[in-house]
């Protein structure tokens, strides 16, 4: 049986994980999303752009086939 984390475990663990790597793609460029306005200027994703960049991927996702046919 799988131990369930309380409450508190929960805090701790988010607390210490970077919320950008669990999003961003090996590679991607902050910069590029600073300026593209999904990321603030200090680097931080707010819950508005978190859904526009999941949007994005969902995007990507269909297209990328396509492109690699053509």
């Amino acid at each position: 049986m799988k131990p369930s984390l309380t409450p508190g475990t929960r805090a701790q663990k988010s607390a210490f994980a970077d919320p950008l790597a669990e999003l961003l793609r090996p590679g991607q460029s902050t910069e590029l999303l600073k300026e593209l306005h999904i990321l603030t200027r200090d680097g931080k994703l707010n819950q508005d752009s978190r859904r526009k960049l999941k949007q994005v991927y969902h995007l990507c996702h269909f297209i990328e086939p396509l492109l690699d046919e053509v």
